[in-house]
């Protein structure tokens, strides 16, 4: 029988908004999965510039081509990064960068299915 627990995401303090201050590779920390089960997450990103779209970077579990999904995060709107849960398990490490420091924040939460 699966056991089933949620929480904020690992990078956040109190569940609080993740300011992505990264610029590049390796990122800010948005989550780690636990090392056994797997983890639904789900990602918001907030453009808390009003004035210019920006981009976001989204590294899961490494920094190859294939590792990182870039999204365009419009001026001043909030944008549902993760279209419904995405699992992820086995420890990796989710972390995200942007084009420009201090604008983009994530929020959200994910379930640990063990």
């Amino acid at each position: 029988m699966s056991t089933i627990s949620g929480g904020v995401l690992a990078g956040s303090t109190d569940g609080k908004p993740i300011n992505i201050t990264a610029t590049s590779s390796p990122g800010t920390t948005i989550h780690q999965a636990g090392a056994s089960g797997f983890d639904e997450l789900w990602i918001y990103c907030y453009n808390s510039d009003w004035s210019a779209d920006h981009y976001l970077y989204v590294l899961w579990g490494g920094v190859t081509g294939g590792d990182t999904i870039k999204y365009k995060i419009e001026a001043g709107k909030e944008k549902l990064v993760i279209q419904g849960p995405k699992r992820i398990s086995g420890a990796i490490l989710v972390a995200a960068y942007a084009d420009v420091a201090g604008v983009l924040y994530c929020t959200g939460g994910f379930n640990r299915i063990s």
